[in-house]
């Protein structure tokens, strides 16, 4: 080991805690006094290494992350007791002298996320023409979850149905080359060129803070509609940084809406407005901070005429598909509540005799009907009116599994419903090899 102050100790530390699990597979041995990080390696199989950056409260919350996924996409789904998953977060251990072979035994990969803790900061990853438009997720969950989203591609990959389905409308958005051919904002040409980070974008980053959000989107962009341009994108929030304030005596939303539209300092598509008649333009770059006094409202919108496509639907349902437990008939929703924080939603799923997901039943939105194209079997046709709209009753409700299932009925019978795997042994993880999320903390990498 090189010749460090105490930081780089924690690379030995590391070392040694990897093996002693590679040997008792007993996480107390790990972590005899750190419950939270003992749990999260008991129950998940997941062992942070932060080099204890992490605060008890951002632990806590990760470990609400991987008790919300369904039993067939957790981690320790799968793996034998010789393997186990790693978040790794290398800036924490601030060590000048590190060579990447001290880890070398544990595959790291590397990926760049910001240094922080739970709640201390927020990001959007919705684009800006979102119907239901969320506030801002937080950031280190947000990337938490799109690390272990990207394992999803395997998950996909193992089930022949849903690998043709993943591999059509990659190949079809590619050939269309328009942003609005994909629910993620990052754009057709870094898709085209990282394939796996459509599922981790769009599941990880959407699907997992606001499925409903995310529909909405993609039914806007499926039909063609002009969302209205002063609909109200959010109440009880405000801007967290602004052109210009418009005037504080502005009597009426529509007033504000006028002067943010005639104001040339104006960058952004949206303005704020509040009950005692202040107004305010935000900037391009500015979130949703919560705030009961503001409303937040949207009057710019691109003129250019847009053009329907029913890929972000299909790619939506694929990512309900992905979330459905095997053998059961049942995914996961997720939407984040009036503190936000993110809960599950249970909801009951329906298929054609194509394996295809006809009908979705979601509490507080009824069922969801769709209809496939007769010459394209993954592109959505038809969908009933209320998928807009829709925000389910937050019931903080996880499926059961299909094991649970069972035990509820008794009887080991079982009717496979088109699911994830024909075999039931997809994983998120490889359960040969010691596998690790690599979460970068900070924006400067380790030497």
């Amino acid at each position: 080991l090189p010749a460090c102050s105490r930081p780089c100790s924690g690379i030995l530390r590391l070392q040694l805690q990897s093996m002693v699990f590679l040997y008792t597979f007993s996480s107390t041995s790990v972590f005899p006094t750190d419950v939270a990080r003992e749990k999260l390696l008991h129950d998940f199989r997941v062992m942070l290494a932060d080099n204890d950056f992490l605060s008890e409260d951002s632990v806590h919350a990760i470990y609400r992350v991987y008790e919300m996924l369904p039993d067939h996409l957790r981690p320790n789904n799968g793996l034998d007791d010789s393997t186990f998953a790693v978040q790794y977060f290398p800036n924490a251990y601030n060590c000048e002298s590190y060579d990447e072979n001290l880890v070398d035994f544990t595959n790291v990969t590397y990926t760049t996320s910001p240094a922080i803790q739970w709640k201390a900061t927020s990001t959007q990853s919705f684009p800006i023409d979102t119907p239901m438009m969320p506030i801002p997720g937080d950031t280190l969950l947000t990337a938490v979850k799109h690390e272990f989203s990207a394992r999803f591609y395997e998950v996909a990959a193992s089930n022949p149905r849903l690998s043709s389905m993943l591999n059509f409308l990659y190949m079809t958005s590619v050939e269309g080359n328009h942003t609005r051919h994909w629910l993620g904002k990052e754009g057709p040409e870094f898709f085209e060129k990282n394939p796996r980070e459509i599922l981790a974008v769009q599941i990880g980053r959407q699907y997992m803070f606001s499925s409903s959000s995310q529909l909405s989107l993609a039914v806007s962009r499926w039909g063609g509609f002009n969302i209205e341009s002063s609909v109200s994108v959010l109440q009880g929030h405000k801007c967290d940084d602004i052109d210009m304030n418009l005037g504080d005596n502005i009597t009426s939303r529509l007033a504000c809406r006028r002067e943010a539209r005639n104001n040339d300092a104006c960058t952004g598509d949206f303005y704020m407005w509040d009950e005692d008649s202040h107004c305010s333009c935000c900037s391009a770059d500015a979130q949703f901070i919560k705030d009961e006094a503001w409303s937040v409202h949207k009057y710019r919108t691109n003129d250019a005429p847009q053009v329907p496509t029913a890929l972000p639907l299909s790619w939506w349902l694929l990512n309900v598909d992905i979330l459905t437990d095997i053998e059961t008939s049942t995914s996961t929703f997720y939407e984040y509540n009036d503190d936000g924080e993110v809960v599950p939603i249970c909801v009951n799923i329906m298929r054609d005799d194509n394996g295809r997901i006809e009908t979705i039943e979601v509490p507080g939105c009824g069922f969801l009907d769709f209809t496939y194209d007769t010459n394209d079997q993954f592109l959505v046709s038809a969908v009933t009116d209320n998928a807009l709209a829709c925000r389910p009753v937050l019931s903080h409700t996880v499926c059961k599994s299909s094991s649970e299932e069972e035990d509820d009925r008794g009887d080991s019978s079982k009717t496979r419903l088109p699911g994830l795997s024909a075999s039931g042994e997809a994983s998120v993880f490889s359960a040969k090899s010691v596998i690790l999320i690599t979460l970068l903390l900070g924006i400067s990498s380790l030497h």
